[in-house]
């Protein structure tokens, strides 16, 4: 069934990630152990980003540029572009909508 607002598709989808990268944790290997520490941090992220006042709260400016720093070496790794992250935008949500739908 869908729903209405795209809040609850986004909560939906969220959900499906966090479980996805569970599902993938076991099967790293000692030495992919940069890739679990990874993959269990942007885990705990998507969780904390599924609802937004528990976001707001636990997800800061230093996650978002740990991200960045992780894409740039994993995209470097395979050949890829840089991510690029602002340094003028802040971990704030002022600007943020207060809702998705």
């Amino acid at each position: 069934m869908r729903e209405k607002s795209c809040k609850v598709d986004y909560e939906g989808l969220s959900d499906a990630l966090t479980v996805s990268i569970g599902m993938v944790l076991p099967y790293l290997t000692e030495k992919e152990v940069p890739l679990l520490e990874d993959l269990k941090h942007i885990q705990m992220l998507c969780y904390h980003a599924n609802a937004s006042v528990r976001g707001m709260l636990a997800i800061k400016q230093e996650d978002v540029h740990r991200l960045s720093r992780s894409y740039d070496l994993y995209a470097a790794d395979q050949g890829g572009a840089e991510a690029i992250c602002p340094a003028s935008r802040t971990a704030s949500h002022d600007n943020a909508p207060s809702s998705l739908e």
